[in-house]
């Protein structure tokens, strides 16, 4: 028995959510971005690449609510190609810092977090 196809009104639930958890974890960005730079790391990059990224979202959002298909999708894979490079950065800053352990623990949360986003963007 194959599963049931899912819906547009399904498909576009799921989308709405995703975009409102991204939202949410680009905010835990410039939170620990912030953080990273309060015990005197350097965030300028990924400072850029959490703008990039939210505004990348904010482009997501637009084509999703002007009902285009395309242009959300491409719109989802360059979000996605910040999301990973997010990801990456902060991975190389827990191998290369020595961070406090509420600090790397923080970091490594969102870090995961990115990684959900990626993986769900990919198989979408």
């Amino acid at each position: 028995m194959t599963p049931p196809v899912m819906t547009q009104v399904q498909h576009q639930e799921k989308l709405g959510e995703f975009i409102t958890r991204s939202n949410g974890i680009m905010t835990r960005v410039r939170m620990v971005n912030a953080t990273l730079k309060h015990q005197g790391i350097d965030c300028s990059h990924l400072n850029d690449l959490a703008g990039n990224g939210t505004a990348q979202l904010t482009t997501v959002q637009a084509m999703f609510c002007a009902g285009n298909r395309p242009g959300t999708r491409s719109a989802l894979l360059q979000f996605r190609e910040s999301v990973v490079s997010l990801r990456d950065n902060y991975r190389r800053v827990l191998i290369r810092e020595d961070l406090p352990g509420e600090t790397a623990q923080g970091v490594l949360s969102v870090a995961q977090s990115l990684d959900v986003i990626a993986v769900r963007v990919k198989s979408s």
